[in-house]
């Protein structure tokens, strides 16, 4: 299928493209590139450092343009379901997004690329008996419902396909400078021996694992594809070189340029796009816009495997567990509190033993929020509490979690800080006997109380984890089975109360028999007054319908509410 038309084919020939690479190679253009950090970004120092991967050392995280800061992620290609892997990427990488935003007040741009054409994408489509078109947005569609279920803020998504003419121009200004070339075959490649620091910028050493290693029509093995002529049968585009689609790497190094021009503040992915895939897009934008940095800070997420699996997750190894099979088993928040324990920069462990930990965590942290309310509402509140015990640990924990997200995202540190207020908050709500050492009235205590109570439920929202029963999102909540067998319980108990309390029919009975059934449901009024109180509370709190059939039957659903006017 071909797709788009570019006019008449325009190659350059041999002898011109190889003169222009002397050329270049004559001035030196890439050497300075080989310099590593010889010139550090410049701006407003924001207060937080990041780990520089060139340096290997943190530095400040500056901000060049005061209005925002630009940040392009590598995104999935859309051929599957998502994977628990790709869920520890989005949600580790929103979590220091929503730092950056939420907490220190930083106008984030935050853009991913999603792409929308591959071989994969080809291969399922053959096999499915589809389209390209179709699987790619199938699989797109998912991508932004998980993204919704996950509790991941909205980004800007840039599908590759949309911008296929951008990247035929970046190729044709590669190969006007000399640093692609194009074959007769209609394949086009990026010259790797014209970059004096190919291979080395961000301190992957060769990495002769990952590099090309197959000569075919290219001049040095190493050369990796820009563009591949493909056979027409399948999805394809015009250009000047032949009818086919784009190699990867220039993908990202198109989209983020045609979206932030020259320079991007931070670029981030995986651990495992680190050689080649980044290496490859810092050649083909450092050529592009002839500059020597183009990425400023790289935030590359370690990477999820399976527990006893040494293996990173992988669709072609099969060990895999969908977004899917993850909500069914647990909830978002506690996923999101798995991410938080660790560093966004090391590898990970998955299992249900590690999982009970987050698990542990998030029921403790709603616990103490209800525990809070009560104590605030005059409900079991006792006289003991040390207020000025809260207010000092309220005030360590504030500083505590706010220099640890500084320091390049230190979020295990942060946790440990908000779950020793927890701690404390849990030790002095449950005390009875008066303190003989607290000069704190009620009021002061129940002002603590309150403080803590109010940090809690700032600063994990600001996490992107939910905390208040009332607040906890329904796309999670409703997804995850424990709640739905949870609520079948309530419904199963709630029938069998209402049967009781009704007892038998009063249809086609003797006027005697009527009055004993109607003298029956009078006395356990309370008990009907109980379950249709309950049906209440479960449709304003949680958003679910009881529905109560003429067989005696209970059903229940999630309700749609339509937003208010």
């Amino acid at each position: 299928m071909k797709i788009g038309l570019f006019g008449k084919l325009a190659k350059c020939s041999m002898h011109r493209r190889m003169a222009t690479a002397t050329r270049l190679l004559s001035t030196n253009n890439f050497d300075k590139l080989d310099n590593k950090q010889s010139v550090r970004p410049v701006g407003r120092d924001t207060g937080i450092t990041v780990y520089d991967v060139t340096s290997k050392s943190k530095v400040p995280l500056l901000m060049e343009n005061e209005s925002h800061l630009k940040w392009y992620a590598c995104g999935p290609t859309v051929y599957d379901d998502a994977h628990i892997g790709h869920a520890c990427f989005f949600v580790r990488g929103d979590i220091i997004r929503r730092i950056l935003s939420q907490i220190f007040n930083i106008n984030v741009v935050y853009i991913m690329n999603l792409t929308d054409i591959d071989q994969k994408i080809v291969d399922r489509a053959a096999k499915d008996n589809q389209t390209t078109e179709q699987i790619a947005n199938h699989y797109t569609d998912k991508v932004y419902e998980n993204f919704k279920r996950l509790n991941i803020l909205p980004a800007i998504i840039c599908k590759v396909t949309d911008y296929i003419p951008a990247i035929i121009r970046f190729i044709q200004r590669l190969i006007d400078n000399g640093s692609a070339y194009a074959t007769t075959q209609g394949n086009v490649y990026f010259r790797c021996s014209l970059d004096a620091g190919y291979g080395s910028r961000l301190h992957t050493g060769s990495n002769e694992n990952a590099l090309e290693k197959s000569l075919g029509d290219k001049e040095d093995a190493k050369d990796f594809v820009l563009w591949k002529a493909c056979d027409p049968s399948e999805t394809v585009w015009e250009s000047p070189w032949s009818q086919g689609r784009p190699g990867w790497h220039i993908e990202c190094s198109t989209i983020a340029s045609e979206m932030f021009g020259n320079s991007v503040d931070i670029h981030s992915g995986g651990a495992d796009l680190i050689f080649p895939h980044h290496e490859n897009e810092l050649a083909q934008c450092c050529s592009y816009h002839q500059k020597e940095h183009w990425v400023k800070y790289w935030i590359h997420t370690g990477l999820l495997r399976l527990a006893d699996d040494t293996n990173k997750m992988s669709k072609s190894l099969g060990n895999v567990m969908t977004i899917d099979s993850l909500l069914e088993r647990y909830t978002a928040d506690q996923f999101r509190i798995f991410c938080l324990l660790s560093r966004y920069y090391t590898d990970v462990e998955f299992s249900d033993d590690i999982m009970k930990k987050s698990t542990k965590i998030h029921r403790k942290l709603t616990s103490l929020v209800s525990s809070a309310e009560r104590y605030i509402n005059n409900v079991d509140r006792g006289e003991a509490l040390n207020a000025t015990l809260l207010s000092r640990s309220l005030s360590l924990t504030q500083k505590t979690v706010r220099e640890a997200l500084a320091d390049n995202f230190d979020t295990p540190k942060a946790m440990s800080a908000v779950m020793n207020l927890v701690h404390v908050c849990n030790i002095e709500l449950n005390k009875r006997e008066p303190n003989p050492y607290s000069q704190a009235g009620d009021s002061s205590r129940v002002d603590s109380v309150a403080a803590c109570k109010s940090y809690i439920e700032t600063i994990m929202p600001q996490l992107g984890v939910n905390v208040s029963v009332r607040q906890i999102e329904k796309s999670s909540l409703h997804n995850s089975q424990q709640f739905s067998q949870v609520v079948d319980s309530v419904v199963s108990f709630r029938r069998r109360v209402r049967e009781f309390s009704l007892g038998d029919s009063t249809i086609g009975v003797s006027a005697e028999e009527k009055r004993r059934i109607q003298n029956h449901r009078k006395s356990n009024a309370p008990l009907l007054n109980a379950c249709d109180q309950i049906r209440h509370e479960l449709s304003s709190l949680s958003q679910i319908d009881i529905q109560d059939a003429k067989d005696g039957r209970s059903y229940w659903k999630v309700a749609e509410r339509k937003p208010r006017d």
